[in-house]
């Protein structure tokens, strides 16, 4: 049988126990890793998500012309729509008009295109440019398979709605072949690097259409689907974004970023670079 003083020093022994798991607990609560800002966890994907095989993304089907080669395009007729870059300036950003992709939640590739043609004060909507001009095809299950054709194929779902995937440049390409006026011409000048657009199409003025990330977040692994007609199966990137590249200067690239309220928006030259190689170097551009 235990005294009032054994049960009074147990209780203190336990109280005492107590305190100190409390206090170590809280400690720990306080000291929880932070996400770094640069790569936070993304929410929803443009595009649903799922875990499954990843894939970088192979043999994008881009048209190959050898006639559209930047080093062919006679830059006397390159200057009417932007200012030249001045040899002096620390900065180059071209007025390309914005709109945001608010109403059009998958709809990034046809915003942006059409920010691209307005720039050149080609008349186009984006309602014209998807019902008229977009190459688009619907997902479907059999069974428990996804099937879908290869987004260089088509725009996979429909941008209007929060559930499309997106499209590869070869889509934009021949939509634009489609809608442009015989003054203009569109050029795939995929595979170049970005300071190489940069130095090519921006510095003369011409604006560039870009595949990289939404907010230049990672990639990771999203749906596979098995692609109609063939065995092969494609496995879709996380985030998967187009936006318009319109300047720079020694730290940053310039977009008018559809996902944005206001253009342009900066981002880390590394970071977009790191981005729009993880999308396959697709990069699209328009001129006279």
């Amino acid at each position: 049988m235990f005294s009032y003083h054994t049960k009074n020093s147990a209780c203190s022994i336990v109280l005492a126990v107590c305190l100190f798991i409390l206090a170590f607990v809280s400690s720990v609560t306080l000291q929880q890793p932070v996400i770094p800002a640069e790569e936070p966890l993304p929410p929803a994907a443009e595009g649903p998500s799922t875990t499954a095989e990843f894939k970088i993304p192979q043999a994008l089907l881009l048209v190959q012309d050898e006639t559209h080669n930047a080093e062919t395009i006679d830059r006397t007729i390159l200057f009417p729509y932007g200012e030249p870059r001045s040899e002096t300036a620390e900065e180059h950003i071209l007025q390309v008009p914005f709109m945001d992709q608010s109403a059009y939640p998958t709809g990034c590739e046809s915003v942006s295109t059409v920010m691209l043609l307005q720039y050149y004060d080609i008349d186009m909507d984006v309602d014209t440019f998807i019902d008229n001009y977009l190459e688009t095809h619907d997902y479907y299950t059999i069974g428990s398979t996804l099937y879908a054709v290869h987004p260089a194929d088509a725009f996979i779902g429909d941008p209007r709605s929060n559930t499309g995937f997106g499209c590869y440049s070869p889509v934009i390409y021949r939509a634009l072949g489609k809608c442009l006026p015989e003054s203009f011409e569109v050029e795939d000048v995929s595979g170049q690097s970005l300071e190489d657009l940069c130095h090519r199409y921006i510095d003369l003025g011409h604006p560039v259409l870009v595949w990289a990330t939404m907010h230049m977040w990672a990639t990771s692994n999203g749906f596979s689907w098995h692609i109609p007609g063939s065995s092969e199966t494609f496995t879709w990137l996380n985030n998967e974004h187009c936006l318009v590249l319109v300047g720079y200067d020694s730290e940053y690239y310039y977009f008018n970023d559809p996902l944005s309220s206001s253009a342009p928006t900066a981002y880390a030259r590394e970071l977009v670079e790191r981005r729009y190689a993880e999308l396959g170097m697709q990069a699209l551009v328009v001129h006279p």
